[in-house]
């Protein structure tokens, strides 16, 4: 990024966002490395050992019309998350017109919440069982 000074000045979010029109000779590096620090910094804001339960106000609207609830909603996610193969992300997130995805936001989309499922996240205490470490 040394031979790009008008780069370093963005911000992860606008990098990313806009993955496309940067130079195809760092556009690998910040997706793979920004990607990842991205997607661990929003990670980091929506998990809480605390938190959880059911969505309210506007976002339980959404879960309720889209997924049919939110007992739906977990099971739809976390057989997502089950299913993404090898290392990642499993995302969900608000498209343009007004969907939920689980595209990443160099696409455009919005995210409203992720988990991660790189096995870093889970092995030292679930090993190979990604389902029951999704379910908690």
């Amino acid at each position: 990024m040394e031979n790009y000074p008008d780069l370093q000045s963005r911000s992860i979010d606008d990098l990313i966002r806009n993955l496309n029109t940067l130079p195809e000779s760092v556009r690998s590096a910040v997706r793979n490395q920004g990607g990842g620090h991205f997607n661990h910094s929003i990670f980091w804001t929506v998990m809480s050992p605390n938190a959880g339960g059911e969505p309210t106000g506007a976002i339980a609207t959404v879960v309720n019309e889209v997924f049919g609830g939110f007992e739906n909603f977990k099971t739809r996610f976390n057989d997502a998350g089950t299913k993404h193969f090898g290392s990642g992300f499993v995302w969900l997130v608000r498209t343009a017109d007004n969907k939920f995805d689980d595209c990443p936001w160099s696409e455009g989309h919005y995210p409203i919440m992720c988990n991660d499922v790189w096995e870093h996240a889970y092995y030292l205490t679930y090993q190979n069982r990604r389902p029951e470490y999704l379910k908690q």
